[in-house]
């Protein structure tokens, strides 16, 4: 949005200027807004808080209009939080999510991914093993060292960190405002030397490049503007080189040094310039306050969004008497202000900033940590997030503080799992049994952030977990599992089997369920008292081995996701009811199954030389069938042998099947013919029972069914139909139906269903 700080806001055909200019201009003729009409186009609207208040205004409108004019199109809002409200853009049509630092785990794929591509570009083998030597050392700092971890938790920061690290031979900076002394030492003028680029340029020396850079930083932040005409940056340099009579460039040769050479400007249209990193613009700027010595003006917009990290940043600087000027004067307006969200603003702010405060009179410190008390229990993330910073004086304070509402709890959680200091625990352990779904989400979210066991051990023996699945991603949490008393349903979202070694799960007494990765060897499984297990299917991974499910007699659920080795030994589980196989199956290994006469539900698929269901007479009494991916399958006839049991029959991708002999089931409730094109729906209207009938395919262009004979059915309540675009008119009259689409699904003809009936539409 930086692009439009001053321009008028882009109408739908000039969406595609700056990120496909080259071939925009042989569009065609209301081509975007065709895309968006039809929910074809995710429209990314990045940094609402480049833009001014005022202007802030203009971008709610044009949105509102956008999101009125395409309301199949999807459209992404991003924004620093303090800039606009949750609510903004109205109750309800957005969701709101926020942007949380990286985890542990995060960060270790990050570092691992940053050294990777560093080590792609090694000419020698030496190189690319010291690359990973330094890798190694550099996780290891981050594990031993908080201030490193809060650090490592912001990508841009991270990134700084594994540069510093490599280039400084592993000697990392202490705080936040070294480290962006350190990057700046580097981008002005080591990176250049050392690779001894010789230019026009070499006549700047580095502090020459920072008075000019800071002066630019911090006009632009005093006009609130995020990007300014190159012409009047180039004006702005020509007014900073009056007083810098050792530069003999002109104004206009020094803007493209520091364009070129300083990598911290760009122009990311023609014409107008900005900072790369905002965070850098911010650094400098606050550097340029403190030297024009305008305490005055910080605290003047201190409580502003857009001045709050150059008022924390602007104290790093700052000398001591300086900084104690400063941050007082942000007290003493604090206390007397009549609104509360300007006190409350400058509290944080005053707070935030002890995290780049080195030295600072007692009795200043002492009135700012009081000032804490006031903002306690937190209300919102970003006052969560300014307590954090100041350390962890807080924890005790918030352990005296009583939140209670949903919001005050979780934003108390994630402040103390910033400061990730140990003796938060007991106070994050008073919420272990909080159920609320904020809560829940929060204590999650903190649990990577401190040792997994020791926060398992105190925070979440209590954890209130019912009968919902428990979801975990992160490898390195796995330790703390045995602490969760009510773990029954354990997910495990790793990709990488060899991650974690299969036989933690021995360790889970009270587990009955569980999804795991494709482990090859499932035989650290037998002696688990599990009920059901799900192994899931990932590219590329060899055939999971099931012979040891055999030694496991409390199974009653199976669901495999890869190939299998061989399906026989799950004939030899005698208890087993729910059997679920996604791999490609022969006749001859689907007749292995034979023992398995007991089976309610049984699901396989890709079969392509499946003609008949005639394989699965060896059932008894099955409540649902589910084949999927059967091209050649036709004769389903023997579906009627199970007549008096069969609620559920699915033929997913099965588009030849006969479906005649689906009108002869009484009890039949709920079909599946997802995959199968435009088929004849017409015995699927006649059978006595139906309630629900799934149809479609998004992911093809496979035309519909003709839906009108399903008018003739007088049972049916529920139609799922996963499409791009649908016309329901051939549903006229129908009662009381439902008819549940994706999110941006194109519905026509729904104003001619009848008294009852409705379109639903689904968010996943």
């Amino acid at each position: 949005m930086r692009r439009y700080s001053s321009d008028p806001l882009p109408a739908p055909e000039e969406f595609l200027r700056e990120v496909g200019r080259h071939i925009a201009i042989e569009m065609p003729a209301g081509w975007v807004q065709q895309r968006l009409r039809f929910g074809d186009a995710i429209v990314l609207v990045d940094g609402v808080d480049e833009l001014s208040e005022e202007r802030r205004a203009d971008a709610q409108r044009w949105l509102r209009e956008l999101v009125e004019a395409f309301p199949y199109a999807r459209f992404v809002v991003t924004s620093r939080p303090a800039a606009v409200p949750a609510d903004w853009l109205g109750d309800g049509e957005f969701d709101v999510a926020e942007l949380e630092p990286m985890t542990r785990s995060d960060v270790a794929v990050f570092v691992h991914r940053w050294h990777e591509a560093m080590r792609e570009g090694c000419a020698t083998a030496d190189e690319r093993a010291e690359l990973s030597d330094y890798e190694h050392r550099l996780l290891d700092s981050l594990g031993q060292h908080r201030h490193l971890r809060q650090l490592a938790g912001y990508p841009l920061l991270c990134a700084l960190l594994c540069a510093l690290h490599r280039d400084r031979r592993s000697q990392l900076p202490a705080n936040r405002m070294e480290l962006y002394e350190i990057a700046l030492h580097m981008l002005l003028e080591r990176r250049d030397r050392e690779r001894r680029i010789d230019d026009p340029g070499s006549a700047l020396s580095r502090t020459d490049k920072t008075l000019l850079l800071q002066d630019i930083a911090y006009w632009l932040l005093r006009n609130k503007w995020a990007t300014a005409p190159a012409g009047r940056v180039t004006e702005r340099i020509a007014v900073k080189l009056r007083g810098m009579a050792q530069i003999r460039s002109s104004a206009a040769e020094v803007y493209v040094v520091l364009l070129e050479r300083s990598g911290l400007l760009r122009e990311p249209v023609e014409g107008q310039t900005d900072f790369v990193h905002r965070s850098f613009q911010e650094y400098l700027a606050a550097k340029e306050a403190i030297e024009s010595d305008d305490i005055g003006v910080l605290v003047d917009n201190a409580y502003t969004d857009l001045w709050g990290d150059v008022i924390v940043l602007a104290a790093g600087h700052a000398p001591a008497a300086k900084r104690a000027e400063l941050l007082g004067q942000l007290v003493d307006r604090a206390e007397q202000t009549r609104s509360t969200a300007i006190r409350d603003a400058l509290r944080l702010v005053a707070v935030a900033s002890l995290e780049s405060s080195p030295e600072l009179d007692t009795e200043l410190r002492t009135r700012i940590q009081e000032a804490v008390a006031s903002l306690l229990p937190p209300r919102t993330m970003a006052a969560a997030r300014s307590l954090a910073r100041a350390g962890s004086f807080t924890v005790d304070l918030m352990a005296r503080a009583r939140p209670t509402t949903a919001v005050e709890v979780a934003a108390t959680i994630r402040a103390a799992g910033e400061i990730g200091d140990p003796a938060a625990l007991p106070l994050l352990a008073r919420f272990g049994k909080d159920p609320r779904k904020a809560v829940v989400k929060e204590l999650l979210g903190a649990w990577p952030k401190f040792d997994p066991e020791e926060y398992a051990r105190i925070v979440l023996p209590n954890y209130p977990l019912d009968d919902r699945w428990f979801h975990v991603e992160d490898p390195r949490l796995v330790p703390g599992l045995t602490h969760l008393s009510q773990l029954r349903h354990l997910w495990c979202g790793w990709s990488d089997p060899e991650a974690v070694p299969l036989r933690f799960v021995a360790d889970l007494r009270g587990l009955t369920e569980i999804n795991v990765p494709p482990y090859p060897d499932l035989s650290p499984l037998v002696g688990c008292s599990l009920e059901a297990l799900h192994v899931a299917w990932l590219p590329d991974r060899p055939p999971t081995d099931v012979a040891p499910l055999a030694r496991i007699p409390t199974l009653t659920t199976v669901g495999i996701g890869g190939r299998l080795t061989d399906a026989a030994p799950l004939g030899r589980l005698p208890g087993l009811r729910a059997l679920s196989l996604h791999t490609m199956l022969t006749v001859a290994e689907l007749e292995k199954l034979a023992p398995l006469r007991q089976l309610t539900h049984l699901l396989v698929g890709e079969m392509p030389r499946l003609t008949t269901v005639d394989p699965l007479g060896f059932l008894d009494a099955p409540v649902s069938i589910d084949l999927w991916d059967c091209p050649r399958l036709q004769d389903v006839r023997t579906l009627r042998r199970w007549s008096a049991t069969l609620h559920h029959v699915g033929l997913d991708s099965c588009p030849a099947a006969d479906l005649g002999p689906l009108a002869e089931l009484p009890v039949l409730t709920s079909v599946d013919l997802r995959g199968c094109g435009a088929v004849d729906l017409s015995p699927i209207a006649r059978a006595p029972e139906l309630i629900r009938l799934t149809l479609g395919d998004w992911g093809t262009a496979d035309p519909l069914p003709d839906l009108t004979p399903l008018r003739a059915s007088g049972t049916l309540r529920d139609i799922q139909i996963d499409a791009q675009s649908v016309d329901v008119s051939a549903l006229a009259g129908m009662r009381d139906l439902t008819v549940a689409v994706p999110a941006y699904t194109v519905v026509s003809g729904a104003g001619r269903l009848g008294a009852g009936s409705r379109v639903r539409r689904r968010r996943n």
